[in-house]
C-alpha cells in the first residue's frame, strides 16, 4: 500500500507539464539549429518561433532567429536583436546585430552605440579585433591593424580567416609590401573562390603584381576587376588599366 502511493506521489515530480515543456523546448531548439545548418530557412523561423511561445525568454531562440532575418530581411530582425540585448545586455553577437541593423537603416549614431557596447564586451574577441582592424586603417594606423590582423589569424577562426586576409593584404599593399600583399590576395582568391570580393580586391592585387613588374598576371587580376562574377561595379580604373596596358 505504501509503494503505490508513493508512485502516485512521485509520478507528478516527473511528467510535471513544466517539465514536458522544457523538454519540448530543447527538442524544438535542436530541430530549429538543424534546419538552419541545412538552409531550411522558413522552417527554422518557425521552430524558433514556437520555441519562444513555449519560453518567451529563451535567447539563443530569439538571437538565431534575428540571425536568420537580418540576412533575408534586415528591417524584421531588430526586435529580436533588442529582446536578447533586454534578456543579456552583454551578448555580443546581438550587440552586433544591432549595430549592423541600423547602419543598414542609415542611423549611425545608434550603430556606433550598439558597436561601441560590443567592443567593451570583450575588445579581444575575433568579431571585435575585425571591427578594430577596419577602424585602424580607416586612420591609417596600419601597423596597429597588421597586428590585430595576425592575431585574428593566430586564433584560427575558420570563419574570419579569408577577411582577415584580405584585410591584411590591404594592408600590405598600402604600406608597400607588395610580395606580401599578392600572397594574401592570392590566397583568398584560390582557398575561397566564393568569397564576396570587391572589384578593389582584385585591382589591388593586380597593381601589386605590376609594382613588381609582372604584368601578365597584373593584366589577369584587373579583367577579375571588371569580369568576375562576385564584382557588381566593375571598376572604372581597373577598365582604363586593361585598355591601356594590356591590349597591346
Amino acid at each position: 500500500m505504501k509503494l503505490k502511493l508513493l508512485a502516485t506521489i512521485t509520478l507528478p515530480l516527473f511528467f510535471s507539464p513544466f517539465s514536458f515543456s522544457q523538454n519540448n523546448v530543447k527538442d524544438l531548439l535542436e530541430k530549429a539549429h538543424l534546419a538552419r545548418q541545412e538552409t531550411g530557412i522558413e522552417t527554422a523561423i518557425e521552430l524558433y518561433t514556437k520555441v519562444i511561445e513555449l519560453d518567451p525568454t529563451n535567447i539563443d531562440a530569439y538571437y538565431y532567429r534575428a540571425d536568420i532575418l537580418a540576412v533575408f530581411n534586415a528591417t524584421s530582425s531588430i526586435e529580436d536583436f533588442l529582446k536578447v540585448i533586454e534578456l543579456d545586455s552583454l551578448h555580443e553577437e546581438a550587440l552586433h546585430g544591432a549595430a549592423y541593423y541600423y547602419s543598414f537603416n542609415g542611423n549611425h549614431e545608434k550603430a556606433a552605440y550598439y558597436l561601441e557596447k560590443a567592443l567593451a564586451v570583450n575588445p579581444q574577441s575575433t568579431n571585435n579585433l575585425f571591427l578594430q582592424v577596419k577602424r585602424e586603417i580607416r586612420k591609417e594606423n596600419y601597423e596597429k591593424a597588421l597586428i590585430m590582423c595576425n592575431q585574428i589569424i593566430s586564433q584560427q577562426d575558420e570563419s574570419s580567416i579569408w577577411p582577415t586576409l584580405l584585410e591584411r593584404g590591404r594592408i600590405y599593399f598600402f604600406t608597400g609590401k607588395n610580395q606580401e600583399a599578392i600572397s594574401d590576395f592570392e590566397t583568398c582568391f584560390k582557398d575561397d573562390m566564393y568569397g564576396k570580393y570587391s572589384s578593389q580586391d582584385f585591382e589591388m592585387c593586380g597593381d601589386a603584381y605590376e609594382k613588381i613588374g609582372e604584368l601578365e598576371q597584373a593584366c589577369e587580376k584587373w579583367d577579375l576587376a571588371i569580369n568576375h562574377f562576385d564584382v557588381d561595379v566593375p571598376s572604372e580604373t581597373a577598365i582604363q588599366k586593361v585598355e591601356n596596358k594590356c591590349k597591346k
